[in-house]
């Protein structure tokens, strides 16, 4: 007896049994098609270490570690099977895997009914940085200027970024299949938790950006604030709908002229009751940043 491997490319489904439903299908699909180059090159290198049984002379013959030969003929065009001597198994095996792991192969043991995946450590480092740099960009490196032109949407933006590079730190996914599948099939109970935990950490990254912009602003108009007076021209309300319910966000947009004569409007979020006492048209107080008059905080009564 001989103790069988296959080995296929590594874009196959993360969840097990559906990896191994795909391999049944890649070994029926298998006929008659050319072998690909890549399979060719990994069993060079297999043979490199561990010669092929063609190759080996009567006396060495049962010293070899491969149950067929020449062992170039099994190379596929999806998958590559290999089978091995059952003694030379724990010596070869952990070689095998380790040189299809390093050039992007996936190798199914179906003895052990365990799957042998390349490990992506690089991308999940890719991941974490990305996650800490979007936190940091958001909090610290996105200007008032810009974040002010619409706080509610640049704070969904940050925490829906973040909440991605999150998610893909922990798995990588590589495309929305893998997503699904994952959903559908899956039982695991790290992603489970962390589905369950989503909302409430996408919402806790979104007050946190709002409330930093909010003081940053209220930081700036302290240190660089002159106070006027302008005319409100227009209230809005804006709608948020999420999982957890719906919202309101409602907005007074105010016209004034800096002290170099320069006229702007500009918006700021107020409170329902400010908003329902408030007259189109009416004088108001407010305070502006001579850095950036687009910033302004207005004096409710």
């Amino acid at each position: 007896m001989s103790y069988i491997i296959s080995i296929t490319r590594k874009d196959i489904p993360k969840i097990d049994k559906l990896a191994w439903v795909l391999l049944d299908k890649l070994i029926l699909r298998e006929k008659k098609k050319k072998p690909k180059q890549d399979f060719l090159d990994l069993i060079e290198k297999l043979i490199s270490k561990y010669q092929c049984i063609s190759k080996l002379s009567d006396d060495d013959i049962d010293n070899g570690v491969w149950s067929d030969g020449p062992l170039i003929n099994n190379a596929g065009h999806d998958i590559t099977t290999l089978g091995l001597v059952d003694n030379k198994v724990d010596e070869v095996l952990p070689f095998i895997i380790s040189m299809a792991n390093k050039n992007g192969f996936v190798v199914f043991d179906k003895q052990t009914n365990i799957i042998h995946r390349t490990d992506n450590k690089k991308m999940r480092w890719v991941w974490l940085i990305s996650l800490v740099l979007s936190i940091v960009a958001f909090l610290y490196l996105i200007p008032n200027s810009v974040y002010n032109l619409s706080p509610l949407i640049f704070s969904i933006l940050g925490a829906a970024i973040s909440m991605l590079f999150l998610i893909q730190f922990f798995y990588d996914f590589r495309n929305i299949q893998d997503y699904h599948d994952k959903v559908e099939h899956g039982n695991d109970t790290k992603f489970k938790i962390l589905a369950v935990s989503s909302i409430p950490l996408a919402f806790i990254l979104y007050m946190t950006f709002s409330m930093n912009f909010a003081f940053d602003k209220s930081n700036e108009i302290e240190e660089y604030g002159m106070k006027t007076e302008g005319t409100i021209i227009s209230a809005n309300v804006t709608n948020i709908r999420r999982k957890t319910g719906s919202g309101k966000v409602f907005y007074a947009k105010v016209k004034f002229v800096t002290e170099n004569g320069k006229t702007i409007i500009s918006e700021e979020q107020i409170t329902e009751e400010d908003y329902k006492n408030l007259i189109i048209g009416q004088q108001i107080e407010l305070s502006y940043s001579i850095k950036d008059p687009k910033l302004i905080k207005l004096k409710m009564k």
